[in-house]
């Protein structure tokens, strides 16, 4: 989520009529209020138990979108900019959070498309290079990419389409091309979190002019961008999974812009990328969402991790111990 500073249009967009939908950006409820304002302060605190509650239970399982957000944006982040003293990082954050439910629950216009896309760039640029004094889950780190990827993928699918484009729009998508941009980021956040590769064997000694030191480098790069490409197909059904309990197989397809037949391929895909089988033979399910289809009909199933009570616990005698020893240095007069 991009930064807060400036005035955004983003939810008068043409995708968003605010009239239909007495929809005001402005307007932000209480339990909005609320989960901006605890999450701001657990994400400080570095309480990251707390923080992985608030977004299962806040923006993954929906409750609030589903009771104020059915079919429109949530307020918009110069609206919640204030309760959090406008803290840069977590307008970004935040923006990242709205987009996400944009893409989910509506049909985000090109404008919004990019403005997302510079919000991840500038996201991934404070976590790469900036000094943060912030802890997230991995499950949220991990979304982020998922979606990020989701996006970009959505993006090219958007952009192939050019039937109904307007001049202007055609005049945006010259000005902002993404392959470039979006394979050079992927190589920056490889190249940033990857170990050390070496090529164990010997290099050519005939040819003493040529380095051979970042062969084992590119070529795990490689692999790794041709995984990405096989992710971007999967990243579309996950975001849908996390929105649905069941959904129909054309509905599913209408939503992704794809044919029956391509969504069988990527969700056949998708069980393949999230399984694997262990030294006994037994196929495991490494995904935190899955599905079967029933009679055309999509199931989801999501697997909840076991709660880590011994965590929790310890966590809470820290805290026990610090108050007493703040007790402790009270003076009694």
């Amino acid at each position: 989520m991009s930064a807060m500073a400036g005035a955004t249009s983003y939810e008068q967009s043409d995708s968003v009529d605010s009239d239909a939908l007495g929809y005001d950006p402005n307007y932000v409820p209480d339990s909005v209020k609320f989960f901006v304002v605890h999450m701001y302060r657990h994400i400080r605190e570095k309480n990251v138990y707390e923080i992985h509650q608030m977004y299962e239970n806040s923006f993954q399982i929906q409750s609030i979108s589903d009771r104020f957000y059915k079919d429109s944006p949530w307020p918009s982040v110069d609206a919640v900019a204030p309760y959090v003293y406008n803290d840069h990082v977590f307008c970004l954050l935040y923006r990242e959070m709205w987009f996400c439910h944009l893409y989910a629950r509506l049909s985000p216009t090109l404008k919004q498309r990019i403005d997302s896309w510079d919000n991840y760039c500038s996201l991934f640029q404070v976590v790469l290079h900036g000094v943060v004094n912030m802890q997230l889950p991995n499950q949220w780190l991990w979304d982020m990419v998922d979606e990020f990827v989701y996006q970009f993928q959505s993006f090219c699918q958007y952009r192939a389409k050019m039937k109904n484009k307007t001049e202007q729009e055609i005049s945006l998508l010259r000005q902002h091309r993404f392959d470039d941009e979006g394979f050079a980021l992927y190589d920056e956040l490889f190249s940033y979190t990857c170990p050390k590769f070496i090529t164990s064997s010997a290099p050519s000694y005939k040819d003493p002019l040529v380095n051979y030191n970042q062969d084992a480098y590119r070529l795990q790069l490689k692999l790794f961008l041709y995984e990405v490409k096989q992710q971007q197909l999967l990243s579309g059904v996950r975001t849908f999974f996390k929105v649905y309990s069941t959904i129909s197989l054309g509905k599913l397809a209408t939503y992704m812009d794809i044919d029956e037949p391509t969504l069988r391929t990527i969700l056949i895909t998708y069980k393949h990328k999230t399984h694997s089988v262990d030294f006994d033979g037994k196929v495991l399910s490494n995904a935190d969402v899955d599905f079967y289809i029933d009679d055309d009909t999509v199931h989801v199933v999501e697997s909840k991790p076991a709660k880590c009570y011994g965590d929790y616990f310890m966590r809470q005698i820290v805290k026990l111990e610090g108050l007493m020893n703040d007790i402790d240095r009270i003076k009694l007069e």
